[in-house]
């Protein structure tokens, strides 16, 4: 019974899947290396070297499962360019750990041969693909798919030229025309210049006479850019005011949609989950509405204005470059 109680807030199937997708996610928007990311490390090379992309206080290592499911996600999918390096991983630490099962596996060296070697196939790897094959036989010789598989691999072989080079490919995006340039981005954090390299940008204390509010406490002002205007306003929110903010949000978070017609639905797109706070003039929420307000001289209340939205992006999350307008008829 009191697992019953709890089981409400264990991760699902979906969740782990999910957790799969935005490790894989993480992997290509800032180019890390699999092999560091099974040790717990964001690594990448740059220039023929490793440099480290973020040093985490705790380091968690992957098992040959843990490997084993997130290349099984990429593989359902078809998506062979991340199954191969995942289940490469797997296959090593499932070697490595000399057979020994955990009860908490679900994959094992066998299930990750198999699915190693057809994803070679796939990507036009048959030599590496048929040695996988017989290492798998070896462990269950009487395997008659597999059998076959050898038998395939073998007459491709016996037929063809001279082998060829293969590289792995990654999918293209069915949603993102703009991928490697969004990417690109995320990749170097912007390539806004320094204030010393164009005189008109600024900082200040920003008092907006008509506020007496902002005469008593101006607000610390950076322009970012001119052409598009762009203003950054610093210490606009303090720590404990965020932190009052996430708990009020906690238990409303749900998976984010976008609009679909005049329905809402789940987007592969758009990876987080969001929570929509009304507030009182007295709450936390009204307060920091107030003082939007006093910087913006805007009316940010409903209707009009949203209600503050406040979002979990979770493992690898992500809302991918967007038109963030609704039409009203």
């Amino acid at each position: 019974s009191k697992y019953q109680e709890e089981e409400a807030d264990l991760p699902k199937v979906e969740d782990l899947r999910g957790a799969a997708k935005g490790l894989m996610r993480l992997q290509d928007v800032y180019s890390l290396q699999v092999s560091s990311l099974v040790k717990g490390r964001f690594q990448r090379i740059t220039n023929g070297g490793v440099i480290d992309v973020c040093s985490p206080a705790v380091s968690v290592s992957l098992s040959g499962d843990d490997c084993f499911l997130v290349g099984k996600v990429a593989y359902e999918q078809e998506d062979y360019y991340h199954s191969v390096q995942w289940l490469e991983e797997s296959v090593r630490l499932f070697r490595g750990a000399g057979g020994q099962w955990s009860p908490e596996n679900e994959g094992t060296l066998e299930d990750a041969l198999d699915h190693l070697a057809f994803s070679h196939f796939k990507t036009g790897n048959v030599s590496y693909a048929l040695s996988l094959s017989h290492e798998l036989l070896h462990h269950d010789p009487m395997n008659g798919r597999v059998l076959q598989n050898v038998e395939k691999y073998e007459k491709l072989l016996g037929s063809a030229g001279p082998s060829r080079e293969c590289s792995l490919r990654r999918p293209s995006s069915s949603y993102l025309r703009t991928r490697d340039t969004y990417e690109r981005l995320c990749l170097t954090k912007g390539s806004q210049p320094m204030h010393f390299q164009n005189p008109r940008l600024f900082c200040d204390h920003f008092t907006n006479n008509n506020s007496p509010a902002l005469l008593l406490q101006p607000v610390r002002r950076e322009v970012l850019s001119l052409q598009p205007h762009v203003v950054l306003y610093h210490d606009f929110i303090t720590g404990a005011e965020a932190e009052d903010i996430k708990k009020l949000a906690q238990d409303g978070l749900k998976r984010s949609v976008v609009a679909a017609g005049e329905k809402q639905e789940t987007a592969d797109y758009r990876i987080s989950k969001s929570a929509w706070l009304k507030g009182s003039e007295n709450s936390i929420v009204g307060r920091l509405d107030h003082r939007i307000s006093v910087l913006t001289g805007l009316n940010v209340k409903h209707p009009y204005g949203e209600f503050l939205q406040v979002v979990n992006y979770g493992i690898g999350g992500h809302y991918e470059p967007h038109f963030d307008h609704a039409t009203v008829r």
